[in-house]
């Protein structure tokens, strides 16, 4: 993928004039939109070889806009991003059409989630926080639950029915994140201490 971004942006440099930090910049920007849309057309196909197309589009919908404000586990490899996103986009669906649960339980469960979501989120890399975008994230992501929450009610669909299990899935994997984030830095505190 970097070859190929690579290719793209060495021509588009040689027709504008930008400096080496707006060079990386735009090759940054280039490759992601890249790995992401080849990352969404494998999974595409893959989705549509079980004639599930649709589903897949919903928990899309779903989950990208709430996993950009809560954050998450992030792969730092293409092929285990992936596979991480085949598995989690596979559970949802999953979960929808074999799990039979009352409306009001997964309801119920998914608003519980919703005070997960706002006591955890964001879990992203500390080297990207601060306050404000700390709470800033923190109040998309919960608006976008309640959101979730509040079609639920108005259409008995089993597409909108997605948007809950995307909630009560990412509550559950920025807890188990969180987690990984808390004991790496109890490791590495206890690390520090025990190296002086």
């Amino acid at each position: 993928m970097k070859r190929l971004t690579g290719k793209i942006t060495s021509s588009i440099f040689k027709e504008l004039d930008f400096n080496s930090v707006e060079q990386d910049k735009i090759n940054y920007a280039m490759e992601v939109v890249l790995t992401d849309l080849s990352k969404a057309a494998i999974l595409l196909i893959f989705f549509a070889f079980f004639g599930l197309v649709i589903d897949f589009l919903f928990v899309l919908a779903y989950s990208v806009p709430l996993r950009f404000n809560v954050g998450g586990f992030h792969m730092n490899k293409y092929y285990s991003c992936l596979l991480f996103t085949l598995m989690y986009c596979s559970l949802t669906i999953m979960l929808q059409r074999m799990v039979l649960t009352d409306n009001g339980l997964l309801f119920s469960v998914a608003a519980v989630c919703c005070f997960l979501i706002y006591f955890i989120s964001p879990v992203i890399p500390a080297k990207k926080l601060n306050a404000v975008l700390v709470r800033k994230l923190k109040m998309r992501g919960v608006t976008l639950s309640l959101l979730y929450l509040l079609i639920f009610p108005l259409s008995n669909s089993s597409y909108v029915r997605y948007g809950l299990w995307v909630i009560i899935l990412q509550a559950l994997l920025i807890l188990i994140a969180k987690g990984v984030k808390e004991n790496e830095k109890r490791k590495n505190k206890n690390y520090a201490a025990g190296s002086v």
